[in-house]
């Protein structure tokens, strides 16, 4: 039994919504999601007939407790939650539901409801932070040592044999057995790498490189997160810090949460209450603040991240968007702010890791969140700590990452952001002096900046050979000065070695201005197989890395058999010996693929039933014969000629005739 809840990132945005509406809970847990989770579900929504029941914390056996409850009412016991919070989840009848809440152990029975997503380089976010420059770090030069502590990573589970991450083990609640905590989604292994990546001289580094992560999965392949399996991954954090299974120093969730802005009273959401717990237990949480573009009322014992917009991991608000339309140094247009958030760190197009090995640039709060829970750990390698024991030392933590951090605005201080929002969060900073750091920033440059670039080659995947093919070419001035001569821009087929065309941009590009050039490509002498095509300007500007961009197209032939055949001549002469109508069929065919099989003449009455017929066997692109064909019945009306190809693809045609 579950309530769904949204992970915080942005692949495409996804929104978090409330809805009152109910829905049933997916049956199967696809690998590749056939739609899309915004559209089959909205943040909030109950999941019929499941729910959350939590027990007063002073009940010492809630297993026994819940079997019991079970028992009597005939429910379907699903997780039973024992450290962080003391209660269980279960299918309940409807009828049965207002006797449980009457239970004197019981201090709150709530619907489950259903959420999703909120979705070596330097990493611009990592950058952004200055983790680069925190002698603590160690990032760059050999490969670094790596951070002893623990993370928990609540989400759809991690990649575990990711070569950039170091992956201690997991578990899973949310569909299959506990084992299988492996990622199928690819959020969580983002999350995980843009805490704690390898400094290994591949993909990326981390906020805290090489500390150990942990898959906590309670969101499915599709992205869908109950909360009724949110709770049972927090509890399953508690219980192994508590009993000194693993010290965890923090938890990230990157999934977004109901509003409540009250410290937890015991009889809070569940999922607050299992919040508390863990903090209780000593864990720190970075919780992602969601991505509404709203006002949050964020729990006060988390740490609630917000996103902001950084397209270069430099200061200065310079730099041109990338994956998605924002503002360089601004909070992200679609990011949850508000008085109760705490922080705010990069989450636009942020580069992680991502399944099979791979990396990904998505964005949202879910990106931005896991910079704080990496700073967590950051901070206490720095100072040599270890993991906080209780709630007093989570605030401890907290405080000096929060005092840390950059006031809002760069009116403030330099190495900040500037937020048009009506909040103030301060920006996430790790060289800092509590950090080890020195307080320094990279800035951008503000020297003029003159780049042409060749942003896209587009054509389609395959063609056939023979085919006039449209190559759209896209060039951009992304730099900061208009260029204002002529840029000639060359389409090359790299694998023919044979140069398709050039184009001329007269009077050059301004500042921010784009066009796209159309190129026609003849494939009728182009080798089969797949092409490189490859688009340059000749244009001599600041930055060389861009000055080209290529694409894949594979030339196929064309098929036997794709075209029919064609009757190119056909006459009809007639004549009369004695009692025969005779008919003399002239005839001419062709097939452009070159496999002609047969024709046939019919002779046919009034009625087009078939008084004599003659047939031919014919092969190649072209064809011609006679066919003799007589009847002795007086009432011949019309002749039909067929011609048929090796694939059976026909042509027909029928001339009447007179005697």
């Amino acid at each position: 039994m579950k309530k769904l809840v949204a992970l915080s990132g942005v692949a495409g945005l996804v929104l978090l919504a409330s809805c009152e509406s109910d829905v049933t809970r997916p049956g199967t847990d696809p690998v590749s999601p056939s739609t899309d989770p915004v559209q089959a579900f909205q943040a909030g929504q109950v999941v019929q007939g499941e729910y959350i029941v939590l027990f007063d914390r002073s009940l010492p056996d809630p297993a026994a407790a819940a079997r019991g409850l079970a028992r009597a009412h005939g429910l379907g016991l699903g997780h039973v939650y024992g450290t962080a919070v003391k209660g269980f989840s279960a299918e309940i009848p409807q009828q049965a539901v207002a006797a449980i809440r009457r239970d004197p152990r019981v201090v709150r029975v709530e619907p489950v409801r259903a959420y999703t997503f909120a979705v070596q380089d330097l990493p611009t976010g990592v950058d952004r932070i200055e983790t680069d420059r925190n002698p603590n770090a160690g990032i760059g030069g050999d490969p670094g040592p790596d951070i002893p502590l623990d993370i928990a990573i609540i989400d759809s589970g991690i990649d575990d044999d990711h070569p950039d991450l170091n992956v201690a083990g997991g578990v899973n609640f949310a569909n299959g057995p506990s084992s299988k905590w492996t990622d199928g989604n690819g959020h969580g292994t983002h999350v995980a790498g843009t805490a704690a990546a390898k400094d290994n001289g591949d993909a990326v580094v981390g906020v805290a490189p090489g500390a150990r992560v942990w898959a906590v999965r309670v969101c499915g392949n599709s992205g869908f997160c109950f909360t009724s399996d949110m709770v049972a991954g927090i509890d399953w954090v508690a219980d192994r810090k508590s009993s000194g299974t693993t010290d965890f120093a923090v938890a990230n969730m990157s999934i977004s949460t109901a509003d409540d802005a009250s410290a937890c009273t015991g009889s809070s959401g569940a999922v607050h209450e299992a919040i508390c717990g863990l903090v209780n237990e000593g864990v720190v949480f970075s919780l992602a603040a969601g991505n509404d573009g709203r006002e949050k009322d964020a729990f006060p014992e988390v740490l609630a991240v917000s996103a902001m917009a950084d397209f270069d991991g430099l200061r200065g608000g310079l730099a041109s968007p990338t994956c998605r339309s924002d503002e360089d140094e601004s909070l992200a247009n679609f990011s949850n702010f508000g008085s109760t958030v705490d922080i705010a760190a990069p989450g636009v197009c942020i580069l992680s890791t991502w399944n099979d090995g791979g990396t990904n640039v998505i964005s949202g709060t879910s990106m931005a969140a896991p910079h704080v829970a990496g700073a967590v750990a950051l901070y206490l390698h720095a100072k040599g700590m270890l993991p906080a024991t209780d709630a007093a030392g989570v605030d401890a933590i907290e405080s000096a990452i929060l005092g840390a951090a950059l006031p809002e605005g760069t009116s403030n201080h330099e190495c900040s952001y500037d937020n048009e929002r009506p909040s103030s969060e301060p920006m996430l900073f790790v060289n800092g002096t509590a950090f080890g750091g020195d307080g320094s920033c990279d800035a951008a440059s503000t020297d003029p900046v003159t780049d042409i670039a060749v942003t896209s080659v587009s054509a389609p995947s395959s063609v056939t050979q023979g085919d006039m093919v449209d190559v759209d070419v896209t060039v951009e001035n992304v730099g900061t000065e208009d260029v204002a001569s002529d840029i000639d821009v060359t389409l090359n087929d790299d694998t023919d070695a044979v140069t398709i065309g050039t184009e001329t941009i007269s009077g050059g590009l301004a500042a921010g201005e784009s066009t796209t050039l159309t190129y026609s490509w003849d494939t009728s002498v182009s080798s089969l197989g797949d092409h490189t095509l490859t688009a340059s300007h000749d244009f001599t500007d600041d930055d060389g890395s861009n000055n080209d961009a290529s694409t894949t197209v594979n030339v196929t032939e064309e098929s036997a058999g794709d075209n029919a055949p064609a009757i190119d001549a056909f006459t009809v002469s007639t004549r009369t010996t004695g009692p025969w109508q005779r008919a003399d069929v002239q005839w001419e065919v062709s097939d452009v693929d070159g496999d002609l099989a047969s024709v046939e003449s019919e002779l046919l009455d009034g009625s087009g039933n078939v008084l004599d017929s003659a047939q031919s066997s014919v092969s190649g692109s072209t064809a011609s014969g006679e066919h003799n064909l007589r009847t002795r019945s007086g009432n011949a009306a019309s002749v039909r000629l067929t011609v048929t190809d090796q694939a059976g693809n026909q042509a027909s045609d029928t001339k009447t005739i007179a005697f």
